[in-house]
């Protein structure tokens, strides 16, 4: 009775090793490995949606707070002024554009 209680015991555990093999080296195939580069793909785009919202609901918090208008039709820092050329912001830069330029003070800047 007891070696059929080990057959059976080793017997078991032999068939769950051979089926964890299996599924290890069906994880290495190329198959395998692009469900988990898309399951690790949408965990991203989920954990990106999660974060908008969470952006979006703090701004809405502190609008609130500081009784800013949620005015979305308000233009933004980079709208074109009354005076400005078509599709050109006040500083002569295309609307949405700032090039990068140095600070005053900061050794390599060139004076015009």
């Amino acid at each position: 009775m007891r070696r059929l209680f080990w057959l059976a015991l080793g017997a078991t555990v032999g068939v769950l090793v051979v089926r964890r093999i299996d599924r290890a080296a069906r994880a290495y195939t190329p198959e395998g490995i692009g469900r988990s580069l898309s399951s690790a793909a949408d965990g991203l785009r989920d954990l990106a949606d999660a974060v908008r919202e969470g952006m979006a609901e703090r701004e809405g918090e502190l609008r609130r707070a500081l009784g800013v208008e949620d005015d979305a039709d308000a233009p933004g820092p980079d709208a074109p002024g009354p005076d400005a050329p078509d599709g050109f912001a006040p500083d002569g830069f295309a609307a949405g554009s700032r090039p990068w330029t140095h600070g005053p003070g900061i050794p390599g800047r060139q004076e015009r």
